[in-house]
């Protein structure tokens, strides 16, 4: 049975669920096993690229729940961007994390906050000048186009 490294030990696709809510790091650990263990395997090789950005990132360690926000997720996208990957790879990444993010929290693995992380906090639902609400989608990514050349 295939497997991945997760602080020095081996995550199995098949691996039990835990009593306890794991961090996110062993969220995106199991769907990659998921992707593997179904022969999803252009999708196994993109998050297991993703996760290992990811792991490499946060040094090995956990990503608990309290620390997944959007703050978080901004220096994540600076630190990638500073590495030297550009928009369109930022923009992988990032969607990567919100799909896995998304499938936890919808499996019961990881606690949904408030409202997405994903969603900057001046970009989320908010009454109109005409009066009326609005929901303003994530336009994924959180990467800014002031970047991006005209």
């Amino acid at each position: 049975m295939s497997c991945l490294a997760y602080m020095g030990q081996a995550v199995f696709a098949g691996a039990t669920r835990n009593k306890t809510l794991p961090d996110f790091i062993s969220c995106f650990a199991r769907h990659v096993g998921e992707c593997e263990r179904t022969g999803r395997n252009g999708s196994t090789a993109n998050y297991r690229m993703a996760y290992r950005m990811l792991v490499r990132y946060v040094g090995g360690g956990k990503l608990p729940p309290e620390q997944f926000t959007a703050e978080w997720l901004e220096h994540y996208e600076r630190w990638l961007l500073a590495r030297g990957l550009g928009t369109n790879s930022v923009v992988f990444h990032m969607r990567s994390l919100r799909a896995v993010y998304n499938r936890a929290v919808e499996q019961g693995l990881f606690p949904a906050a408030g409202s997405s992380p994903f969603i900057p906090s001046h970009e989320r639902a908010g009454m109109t000048a005409s009066g009326s609400w609005e929901l303003i989608v994530n336009r994924s990514p959180m990467v800014s186009t002031e970047s991006i050349p005209a």
